[in-house]
């Protein structure tokens, strides 16, 4: 009976991760919308809480909706909650650290152009 309840508790456990990964995914442009370009001047920490804070509304509201879709207990909804806006701010860190390769990358191109 312990190995079936292992069982279970392992498919629910992925089954979170993946909805979780869902709800970010759904989220992300949104959240991006709201971030500014001040956060290429953070320091990392500062912009996991600058993107944690104008993430929650936008979360929120995905996560209400599935809760009221699919009736999911409480406590599955809110670790959904923090399963997503973990992964949103994964999303959204990786995402400013292309932005920053590619500028980076391309300053040395315009810097040769103007010198010839």
């Amino acid at each position: 009976m312990l190995i079936w309840s292992r069982i279970f508790n392992s498919i629910n456990t992925r089954q979170i991760s993946n909805r979780a990964v869902e709800v970010a995914r759904q989220c992300q442009l949104e959240v991006a919308g709201r971030l500014s370009d001040s956060i290429h001047r953070m320091s990392l920490p500062e912009a996991r809480g600058y993107i944690r804070a104008r993430a929650g509304r936008v979360i929120d509201a995905e996560i209400s909706r599935i809760h009221h879709h699919t009736g999911c207990q409480l406590s599955v909804a809110v670790t959904i909650r923090e399963r997503a806006m973990e992964e949103t701010i994964r999303l959204a860190i990786g995402e400013l650290l292309r932005a920053t390769r590619r500028a980076t990358a391309s300053e040395p191109t315009a810097a040769l152009r103007k010198a010839a």
